[in-house]
């Protein structure tokens, strides 16, 4: 792969694609007919091979006690330690899932079928497109203090909570919570 990429054709080359004037997002399920999208400021969008594409929002679930999460697990830490905050959170959703990807995560939030996600040291890297899809959906992503995580940031890995807005402030408080330790940047 070529180290320069661009934007949209006929623009100069880029090193990043923050420096890019239009920023769009793509998730594709392996295994899956359909596919997620968004652009920057044009909103978000679900489609199947055989369809036109459909326009996606976030749940109308307004408190963490009906909600689904979904959690992922930093792949070098210790599994105890990795698991409290999902120890902590359970008792306080509906469900609780743990599914290993997390761009399709944040696409659960961004199209309803879930309500949020959280992951301690996840590299921005990989989640970028989704937190874009999420942020179009109507979602919100912030790190552990509630500060907003955006899409284009180039930050290393973060403590990402994410939901579709209604349920953040709960779910934040029930994070706080836990001991854990900042989320470390790869050396």
């Amino acid at each position: 792969m070529h180290p320069h990429t661009s934007c949209v054709p006929g623009s100069p080359p880029s090193t990043s694609p923050a420096a890019c004037r239009y920023f769009l997002s793509v998730v594709a399920p392996v295994f899956s007919d359909r596919r997620y999208l968004a652009g920057a400021g044009l909103g978000a969008w679900e489609q199947d091979e055989r369809e036109e594409p459909r326009r996606i929002h976030v749940s109308s679930v307004d408190s963490l006690a009906p909600s689904t999460l979904s959690f992922g697990l930093p792949a070098d830490e210790d599994s105890a330690a990795a698991f409290r905050p999902a120890t902590r959170m359970r008792p306080k959703t509906g469900a609780l899932r743990l599914s290993g990807y997390s761009s399709l995560d944040l696409v659960d939030v961004a199209h309803g079928a879930t309500q949020g996600h959280f992951e301690a040291g996840v590299d921005h890297a990989d989640v970028a497109a989704g937190l874009l899809i999420l942020a179009e959906a109507g979602g919100v992503s912030t790190d552990g203090r509630g500060d907003f995580i955006h899409p284009r940031s180039s930050a290393g890995p973060i403590n990402l909570a994410a939901s579709n807005g209604r349920i953040h402030g709960e779910m934040l408080h029930t994070l706080s919570k836990i001991k854990t330790a900042p989320a470390a940047h790869a050396a």
